[in-house]
């Protein structure tokens, strides 16, 4: 798997675009969690010197930064951001650190959170949708959603890195982790996640 066509949908569709431009050096004090993690996953895609050279030591910067900004320091999307630059910069155990701190962080809320939303959905019919129930609803909707990207993210990356390391049974364990988690939110994995599982799968077979 190349490593753009690893990247996950989900931060294509919904990164901040303008928010990552703003931050800058310029404007540091300003700057939020989330305005850190936008501007450090714009990096990723942004072509400098230091970036030609395998150089991504900005995008680990700035997510860092996004990690210490963030609520109790839990910003799985920052992980995932960092853990993405580690990766960029062949640093693979500490890529592989930061996708199981994700993975640690998600596995233990998310039954908890499906659980919020039915709730919450559940509460919204009973008072037929009304605009204060429906918006908490969605807004349970949105967190637990996070959360299954993030941890699609996470596996998918850990396997990326395996399969580059030749290890393709546990780079094969943790793509079925990844497409086990896709089938709540099929937007959430990149395109080629179920083509490196085959891949992977035929690798462990043959060997």
């Amino acid at each position: 798997m190349s490593k753009d066509g690893l990247l996950c949908k989900k931060f294509l569709l919904n990164a901040d675009w303008d928010g990552a431009r703003a931050a800058s050096p310029e404007n540091e004090k300003d700057l939020s969690s989330e305005d850190y993690a936008n501007f450090a996953y714009a990096r990723c895609f942004q072509v400098t010197k230091d970036h030609k050279d395998g150089n991504y030591n900005d995008v680990i910067e700035a997510a860092s930064k996004a990690l210490i900004k963030g609520k109790n320091g839990q910003n799985t999307r920052a992980l995932c951001i960092r853990a993405y630059g580690h990766y960029l910069n062949n640093n693979y155990p500490a890529a592989i650190a930061d996708c199981e701190s994700v993975i640690a962080q998600t596995s233990s809320i998310i039954e908890t959170k499906k659980q919020q939303v039915i709730a919450a959905w559940q509460t919204a019919y009973e008072k037929m949708a009304e605009n204060e129930e429906a918006e908490e609803a969605e807004k349970e909707q949105r967190e637990h959603n996070e959360l299954l990207h993030d941890t699609v993210f996470a596996y998918e990356l850990i396997g990326a890195i395996y399969a580059g390391m030749d290890s393709p049974l546990e780079a094969s364990k943790n793509y079925k982790q990844a497409l086990l988690y896709r089938q709540f939110d099929i937007v959430s994995a990149s395109p080629l996640l179920m083509d490196a599982y085959r891949e992977v799968c035929k690798r462990v077979k043959d060997a």
